[in-house]
């Protein structure tokens, strides 16, 4: 058991070791933009009219959307006009305060224009939000260099930009000396156009709040009207910084590849050692085979075991609320406990009164009756209302404590070995699957090769263990031949209580037997159905030979077993809530920021 500890131990810290580098942002929208395009159309006069479509895909009930465009650093701009696009129905949007469908309002100041779109949304909608806008001063000309430097997406987009696409093209073509960097966190693909005078930029993803920076510099004869002049020297200078920057963030990319290469190699030689270790475990152990005893169909001899023990056997679990039942019931045969109906105190309803007539008896009830009743007897409406409160789990402590004490009695008929063996086996397959997972996940930051390689050797040996797993699992020998021979016995008992209408139950047995059977009807759920049957082939004998009858069945339906359930449901249902390029021509993107106007751009839906 130390041993499992210590591999499970190993194999959280591993996965903690891994993701603690890992950025993850969740993101709570009922909405997505899963298309974005952004057109610049640089003039002569280094002005822009700038064409941004927003593809909104909602999952959710909106009054609208809306978007941002920052002029801080510019010359100002102004909105042309908004249209929203739905399959091949497009329409123009018009400027009211109204806040009328299918209008939009504009707030305009300095720094910003703010654009709101009054389109209400139901789940499913899909449209396209077309922004046109002429921005000025987009362009700077110094003495050397014109350039542009423009957060072409900002910061303010709280969800993922999926699809992304921008374009910015210059107003001549065949400039030899065009030049361009894009600075973002998310990854995607620069190209420098040079032949047409353009800057094309393509991402998967832009992740949220995360802003994509493009600097151009291209000669000043590009934009010769432009008014928004430099009179310095500045290509150099920016060459050189966008050469460190670059130079930076592929050092830091170099120190990252080579981190999750490490990581991987790590991963996988603890992954293959755990797997190692408990392989040769299982080789060095025999996994025992019992002969199985041929199925009983129907069995009308009472078991060995107690009601409790029946049940565990039976489902392979620990003994669960009806076991408990029943056993209360074996107690009030023997006159160790008794049962009484009283009016509850504090509503209307009927409760069961359960007095202990003698001490030690059972653990749970001993419990219930010492600290929630008198110290003799314990209602049920006592039980679930102090369940209610029961902060620190004591009623579900004391059921854990009879449940122990039963497992105790199954013990005996088990093969721990053989259970060993089989959990074993199926912890070492899904932590080999997990390591696999785990280094696939890090090969794929650095190497498609890798993960290739990762998925092929895992996915060997996790077949390898499942395939011995779904062997073993098949013979599922957790019980002795002792054991298999009882289970079988109390299956077949239990199949002919489920059957219990097919037989005549007088024909089968006196009411003194049915008075011992009807604990193990209780403990396998089927304590309606056989003492419905009861009621029909004895009669009114039932209410005098057996005396608990009255009070678990008739005229009240299982409330017992559905009290103490209850009670316990609530108990352990509070208990789980406790708990890049240098030279500026095609290719990736920069980490960092060349700085420029537009970071504070966005948009959503309200």
């Amino acid at each position: 058991m130390k041993n499992s500890r210590r591999q499970f131990i190993i194999f959280l810290g591993s996965f903690f070791l891994i993701f603690i580098f890992w950025k993850t942002t969740l993101v709570h929208a009922d909405y997505e933009i899963n298309r974005y395009q952004v057109t610049a159309d640089v003039d002569k006069r280094g002005n822009a009219d700038v064409k941004q479509s927003v593809g909104y895909l909602f999952d959710g009930e909106y009054h609208g959307v809306f978007a941002t465009q920052d002029l801080r650093g510019i010359k100002g701009g102004k909105l042309q006009n908004v249209t929203i696009t739905s399959g091949n129905n497009t329409q123009i949007v018009k400027a009211a305060n109204s806040g009328a469908e299918n209008t939009y309002k504009l707030t305009q100041s300095g720094k910003q224009i703010k654009v709101k779109v009054y389109h209400t949304t139901k789940y499913g909608n899909e449209f396209d939000v077309t922004y046109r806008y002429k921005l000025y001063g987009v362009v700077t000309n110094y003495l050397d260099t014109a350039e542009v430097n423009w957060k072409i997406i900002g910061e303010g987009w709280d969800v993922p930009l999926k699809n992304v696409k921008i374009r910015i093209n210059l107003p001549a073509s065949k400039i030899s000396r065009l030049q361009a960097w894009i600075h973002s966190d998310s990854s995607g693909y620069t190209t420098v156009d040079k032949k047409n005078g353009n800057v094309r930029i393509t991402m998967a993803e832009d992740k949220p709040n995360d802003f994509v920076g493009a600097h151009l510099l291209f000669p000043t004869l590009v934009t010769p009207q432009n008014t928004n002049l430099v009179k310095k020297n500045h290509l150099k200078k920016e060459q050189a910084f966008e050469a460190k920057l670059a130079q930076k963030t592929n050092n830091q990319k170099e120190h990252r590849n080579l981190f999750f290469l490490i990581a991987t190699v790590v991963s996988g030689l603890i992954g293959l050692l755990m797997v190692g270790v408990n392989v040769h475990w299982l080789l060095t152990h025999r996994f025992k085979n019992y002969p199985r005893p041929t199925p009983i169909d129907h069995s009308f001899e009472i078991p060995s075991v107690s009601p409790a023990v029946a049940e565990a056997i039976w489902s392979r679990k620990k003994a669960n609320t009806d076991a408990l039942s029943a056993e209360m019931l074996v107690l009030a045969n023997r006159k160790e406990v008794g049962f009484e109906t009283v009016d509850g105190k504090r509503s209307k309803k009927k409760t069961i009164k359960i007095t202990v007539l003698k001490k030690g008896i059972m653990v749970f009830l001993d419990s219930c009756v010492r600290i929630i009743g008198n110290g003799k007897s314990v209602t049920l409406e006592q039980i679930k209302r102090y369940a209610n409160n029961d902060t620190d789990d004591e009623i579900l402590s004391w059921f854990e404590d009879w449940q122990d004490g039963i497992e105790k009695k199954v013990s005996p008929y088990k093969d721990n070995s053989n259970i060993e063996f089989r959990n074993r086996l199926c912890r070492i397959t899904l932590i080999a699957f997990g390591f696999m997972v785990v280094s696939a996940f890090l090969a794929a930051q650095f190497a498609v090769t890798a993960v290739i390689i990762t998925l092929v050797i895992g996915l060997l040996i996790t077949l390898v263990l499942g395939i011995w797993l779904f062997r073993i699992w098949r013979v599922d020998s957790i019980y002795n031949q002792k054991g298999l021979e009882l289970e079988n016995q109390i299956k077949g008992f239990r199949k002919m209580l489920n059957d219990i209408g097919h037989f005549n139950t007088a024909e089968i047995g006196d009411l003194l037997l049915w008075e011992e059977i009807l604990p193990y009807a209780t403990a396998f759920g089927l304590a309606e159905k056989v003492a419905n049957k009861l009621k029909v082939d004895f009669g009114n004998q039932l209410n005098e030979s057996v005396p608990f009858y009255g009070y678990y069945y008739a005229g009240y339906g299982a409330v017992l077993n559905a009290s103490i359930s209850s009670s316990l449901g609530q108990v352990m249902a509070s208990a789980t809530a406790a708990n890049a390029s240098v030279i500026g021509s095609s290719g990736g993107f920069s980490g960092g920021s060349s700085g420029g106007f537009g970071g504070g751009s966005g948009g959503g839906a309200f």
